[in-house]
């Protein structure tokens, strides 16, 4: 388990993940602030969304997420978790997603929260 290749690591964050962070960047960092990755996570989410009207919608939404580096050691050590709020739009071309999620555990690096635009259902 030591010598995982980068390419067999979880990079989470982003509109389908943890949504306080851009795409890649909730990933465990290494001494230098560099992304290694993740070899475990446990993503939990939750969200409510009210209908507005026959093709829009208001969302509220809270992300966690669990991740260790190797196996199961620091798994429960620095869990990540945003929270947000998003209008969808039910198009011809798939539903249309404006989202902000905001970090209520951001680590030094880590941004406030981030914007998301996105097309296509979150799961």
């Amino acid at each position: 388990t030591t010598n995982i290749p980068v390419n067999k690591r979880f990079f989470l964050g982003g509109e389908n993940s943890i949504r306080g962070y851009t795409r890649g960047d909730a990933a465990p960092r290494d001494f230098s602030g560099n992304a290694i990755g993740a070899e475990t996570f446990w993503l939990l989410q939750a969200e409510l969304e009210q209908r507005i009207t026959r093709s829009l919608s208001l969302v509220v939404f809270a992300d966690h997420l669990y991740q260790s580096v190797e196996e199961m050691d620091d798994f429960f050590r620095d869990p990540l978790t945003s929270v947000g709020t998003g209008i969808r739009f039910r198009s011809p071309v798939g539903q249309i997603r404006f989202e902000y999620g905001y970090n209520l555990s951001p680590r030094s690096f880590d941004p406030a929260g981030t914007f998301h635009f996105s097309i296509g259902s979150p799961f």
